[in-house]
């Protein structure tokens, strides 16, 4: 069996130098357990394109694993993107899956300076465009998995969307798998 972490590392692997998806990040979400839901406490950055000098590790199962090893791997991740930090603390968001509220229309960011708007993917449960200061698009994919016969909240990926084609509902459908 293979841990999330590398589930995360082999896509990103799978993804680089992918034509319709020109980058892409996973941010981890740690959830804070309540009595009747749980809420996003924060998101770990785990994996992107841009890593680089994985380390593999054999597991005492004798499978073998990639991890990111500060100090010996490298991140390197370009310019023209949203500011990426390891970790990300989330205010006390409520994780809206079934809202009504239209949140899928596209933000546009006039810096790198600011943060990935990762709450808003959330709040939303979602994908989210965003337009980056190169005027090039993003997509911010909430990822849930089944848990207890719950769905949870398990991870963000980001990715870029391919300059030469829109978002449209194929697009989207590709992306959703």
């Amino acid at each position: 069996m293979t841990t999330v972490e590398n589930a995360c590392h082999s896509i990103t692997e799978i993804l680089r130098n992918h034509a319709d998806i020109p980058y892409t990040i996973i941010y981890l979400v740690e959830n804070q357990e309540g009595v009747f839901e749980n809420k996003p406490k924060k998101v770990r950055l785990e994996a992107t394109t841009f890593d680089n000098g994985l380390v593999r590790v054999q597991r005492t199962d004798g499978n073998e694993e990639y991890m990111y090893i500060h100090g010996q791997s490298s991140r390197d991740i370009p310019d023209y993107l949203l500011k990426t930090p390891d970790v990300m603390v989330m205010p006390d968001v409520k994780v809206m899956p079934d809202s009504e509220e239209d949140m899928d229309h596209l933000d546009s960011y006039s810096t790198t300076a600011a943060p990935w708007p990762i709450e808003r993917a959330i709040c939303s449960g979602d994908k989210v465009f965003i337009r980056l200061p190169d005027d090039s698009l993003t997509v911010l994919c909430p990822v849930t998995s089944i848990s207890g016969g719950k769905d949870m909240l398990t991870a963000v990926m980001i990715c870029g969307v391919n300059r030469h084609r829109l978002p449209d509902k194929d697009y989207e459908e590709f992306l959703q798998v």
